[in-house]
């Protein structure tokens, strides 16, 4: 493939997804690469077949994978960013007070 032909391509690509879908896609371009190098027609067929994804697929199973976030304890106040509990005594230190 020419380099006009893939600049063209890139182009296209970047103006219809998003930008991490162009570096996931980029991505899995040149893994995809790597897979026609392998001499083993099994290992090729394995290869690609874990290089298939979607970035639409990844992003699904990303969102499945996320930790919910710990909602904060409603009794404990909050600590201001430039204090800290000293934890002998508990007392609460703050910077430039």
């Amino acid at each position: 493939m020419s380099r006009l032909c893939r600049y063209a391509a890139f182009l296209l690509a970047a103006t219809t997804l998003g930008g991490c879908a162009v570096v996931y896609e980029s991505q899995q371009a040149s893994a995809r690469k790597q897979c026609e190098a392998l001499p083993n027609v099994e290992e090729w067929k394995a290869c690609i077949a874990r290089n298939r994804t979607t970035y639409e697929q990844y992003e699904k199973q990303r969102e499945g994978t996320r930790p919910v976030p710990a909602e904060p304890a409603a009794d404990k106040p909050k600590v201001p960013a430039n204090c800290y509990r000293r934890a002998s005594t508990g007392e609460l230190v703050c910077a430039n007070q």
